[in-house]
């Protein structure tokens, strides 16, 4: 690292242990005085909250990389629009460029890179005491989605945190990380794909249509009250239970568990079920390495 870089840094971590140890005394002086040194959260409990409108941006993706936060896709907005909650400033980037909103955040402040950004964007005492006050409060970015807007392709990864969508019914790609936390769904439509990624949690599925699933779970079951058109599974460590809106028997199955046993329609057929007969694309694809497939017919969706 060059000297200038170290330099930097340093002044870096002396700007922002000065100012956290200010915090303290300041507070108290304010109080003491009647000042409020600290924007305050709104009266509803929803916290701070910034919000970006990028109905004039013509956004085509939107991609979403947080360390701690939970991440609500939500669909039938009057206008789209993105909200930060509890997310102080120099602790997340954001942008809009190239058609591509995006947000990353990083609340770790053991990264020398981060104490310097904290440093950087620093904009008086207020600044510092928020951060101090929102460090202990839950992190959730809002993405809501609207008809006459629609995005193309929706990117969330959380390291630790949970990522629901609902009420969604727009041609977009869902492409979703999770390092630990669950997943979850509910009447999302969709003639995309939904790319599903868990390492350490579950999924839930309810009242979805979706054209393909590929799920990858590490560590966790997955549920679903749904009709896809192609599933492709991947599980390690848990149940796969599909309640499926059509008839099976229009549809190809690849069906293979380890240790546990397959059932379709209450039938027992062991660890292994395979059906390529019937002339189509649409396929069940599922493979687990320790877990029970349970898969249902049940009346096609309305």
């Amino acid at each position: 690292m060059k000297p200038t870089s170290i330099i930097f840094l340093i002044v870096s971590v002396l700007l922002v242990i000065g100012g956290f140890a200010t915090v303290g005394v300041a507070k108290q002086l304010a109080a003491s005085e009647g000042i409020v040194l600290t924007d305050e959260a709104s009266e509803d409990g929803s916290g701070y909250v910034y919000t970006y409108d990028y109905s004039q941006d013509s956004i085509g993706r939107i991609t979403v990389n947080v360390k701690e936060a939970d991440i609500n896709i939500i669909g039938g907005a009057e206008k789209p629009y993105i909200e930060l909650v509890n997310f102080s400033e120099g602790m997340y980037e954001f942008s809009s460029t190239n058609r591509i909103l995006t947000v990353n955040n990083n609340t770790d402040l053991s990264s020398p890179a981060n104490i310097a950004s904290l440093a950087m964007s620093f904009k008086g005492l207020r600044g510092f005491v928020n951060y101090y006050n929102l460090g202990g409060l839950p992190k959730i970015v809002n993405i809501y989605l609207c008809d006459a807007n629609p995005v193309k392709i929706v990117d969330c990864t959380a390291e630790t945190g949970n990522v629901i969508i609902e009420d969604c019914d727009t041609a977009t790609d869902y492409n979703v990380t999770i390092g630990t936390g669950d997943f979850a769904a509910e009447n999302v439509s969709t003639t995309s794909a939904l790319n599903l990624v868990i390492t350490d949690g579950d999924a839930k599925l309810d009242d979805c249509d979706i054209t393909k699933l590929a799920a990858e779970l590490k560590n966790g079951s997955l549920d679903a009250t749904a009709q896809f058109g192609k599933v492709d599974a991947s599980l390690t460590a848990g149940d796969f239970n599909y309640n499926c809106y059509g008839i099976l028997g229009l549809t190809n199955l690849s069906l293979f568990s380890n240790v546990g046993k397959i059932t379709v329609d209450g039938v027992d057929h062991g660890g292994y079920l395979e059906n390529n007969d019937v002339p189509t694309e649409n396929i069940i694809d599922v493979d687990i390495a320790a877990g029970d497939i349970n898969i249902i017919s049940m009346v096609p969706r309305g």
